[in-house]
């Protein structure tokens, strides 16, 4: 089955210390949505990217082949705050695919909050590791972020971009 990274999940060493991923396809468009950060962590309460239904807009992404095992991983790692959905994405002129992602429920969104600063850097390290555009990427960088105030939680996550060279 199929799955449709556009946050962090989109850097492959934060997905692949959550999940055994079978394989990676590469980067594909998810037309008909926009991307959020207002999903309230349940587990630091800063804000996770998330996805909201948009006609005019498209979230650029990563789709990545996971087993079934690692979907209900993924379930528990994501939270209670996160639906599964199905969606097609775009492969790039390549063919519609369907895949499977998250989407956060409506009662599980802060407009008030915003993403830690290594949580952003994830996302913009996932994307130019899988070449999303340029555009794209420069999107990412420019999201508000706020410093983390719990430096040791903020070192972990900073030690995997380090580990990848992202």
């Amino acid at each position: 089955m199929y799955y449709f990274a556009y946050g962090s999940n989109m850097h492959s060493a934060r997905l692949g210390a959550r999940v055994d991923v079978i394989s990676c396809l590469g980067s594909v468009l998810l037309p008909g949505y926009d991307l959020h950060s207002d999903k309230i962590s349940q587990n630091d309460g800063s804000g996770k990217f998330t996805i909201a239904d948009s006609h005019h807009s498209h979230i650029c992404g990563v789709l990545y082949e996971l087993s079934n095992a690692s979907f209900d991983r993924l379930d528990v790692v994501e939270g209670e705050g996160y639906e599964r959905i199905h969606v097609q994405v775009d492969a790039y002129g390549n063919g519609v695919l369907e895949a499977v992602t998250y989407k956060a429920y409506d009662n599980m969104r802060d407009p008030e909050l915003l993403p830690y600063e290594w949580y952003r850097a994830l996302a913009v390290a996932g994307a130019i590791e899988h070449a999303l555009p340029e555009r794209y990427i420069h999107r990412l960088q420019l999201w508000p972020s706020i410093p983390d105030p719990d430096g040791e939680r903020d070192k972990l996550h900073r030690a995997i971009l380090a580990a990848t060279g992202l």
